[in-house]
């Protein structure tokens, strides 16, 4: 129970940091919308996690990060992408990070 209610507090915070306004990853992922799990996979890859909830919705989180170096710095690079499934076809994502780029589909 106790790591239902981490995963979920996890998701809440990546929801809370979601923009609010259209920017180059959002307009990009509509292409997204309405496509299955396997899509996804075949996009993206095995998610980082995933998480079943008891009505049959299923999140999956994609996390990516990367350290760079500057000229004076270290700059680190991530993203975590959550998209939020129900019945086997995304209906909503979130996304927080610095890096966050999605690709689009050639259909």
């Amino acid at each position: 129970m106790k790591k239902i209610l981490g995963l979920a507090a996890i998701l809440v915070l990546v929801s809370a940091c979601a923009p609010d306004h259209p920017t180059n990853t959002e307009s990009r992922s509509t292409t997204w919308y309405n496509q299955t799990a396997e899509d996804l996979y075949e996009n993206f890859g095995v998610p980082t996690q995933g998480f079943l909830f008891p009505d049959g919705e299923r999140h999956l989180l994609y996390h990516t990060d990367m350290i760079t170096r500057g000229w004076t710095e270290r700059i680190y690079h991530y993203c975590d992408i959550v998209f939020k499934l129900r019945d086997n076809r995304v209906y909503d994502w979130t996304y927080r990070g610095n890096q966050c780029i999605l690709n689009v589909r050639e259909d």
